[in-house]
């Protein structure tokens, strides 16, 4: 009798603010937070075609907020629209996906992310990811009292003379194999 009461509790669709899908920073980077972007797994493959929108939301500044909208493109082995091509093999290219990149973000500014996908049905949206934006030095505060090492003037040095016995060795080498 019990569970008769509670069925239809269970039967009741799912409110606007239920997760349908789970996101993540994008795998296979050094980082996936930049200091001005971030890039982001896409939304699972039952979205293809629809347009995707990746809200960037920073609580203490709504100046801050930005989205992007793109249309979720199709599943092949692994795709994302991001993508890195690695061309270092003269027969073929390989093309590696990435994930999804929200560009214009502000420096060291907590983030929350996610994603919504308008479909047939209503609206699809992902779990909230909270994350900060890294927070870059400037290069002018970046020191450069060692910028010419010993060692690299070491190296010079003994590549120098070791190229003038090089070039002398070459000359005798002339001279001496002109003569009969």
């Amino acid at each position: 009798m019990q569970f008769l009461l509670f069925l239809p509790v269970l039967l009741l669709p799912a409110s606007s603010n239920a997760q349908n899908f789970i996101i993540a920073l994008a795998p296979n980077l050094v980082t996936s937070i930049f200091s001005k972007s971030a890039v982001f797994t896409l939304p699972p493959c039952n979205f293809v075609g629809t347009q995707a929108t990746l809200k960037a939301t920073a609580p203490q500044n709504s100046a801050a907020s930005q989205s992007g909208t793109f249309s979720v493109p199709p599943c092949r082995s692994r795709r994302d629209v991001v993508t890195v091509a690695d061309s270092s093999s003269n027969s073929f290219t390989i093309i590696k996906n990435i994930g999804y990149q929200i560009t214009g973000l502000s420096p060291n500014t907590n983030y929350s992310f996610m994603y919504t996908v308008n479909t047939i049905s209503g609206t699809a949206s992902s779990n909230t990811l909270s994350s900060a934006t890294l927070n870059p030095t400037p290069y002018q505060k970046i020191s450069d009292s060692m910028a010419r090492s010993g060692g690299m003037v070491v190296i010079t040095v003994l590549l120098s003379i070791a190229m003038a016995i090089l070039i002398v060795g070459l000359i005798l080498t002339f001279v001496m194999g002109g003569r009969k």
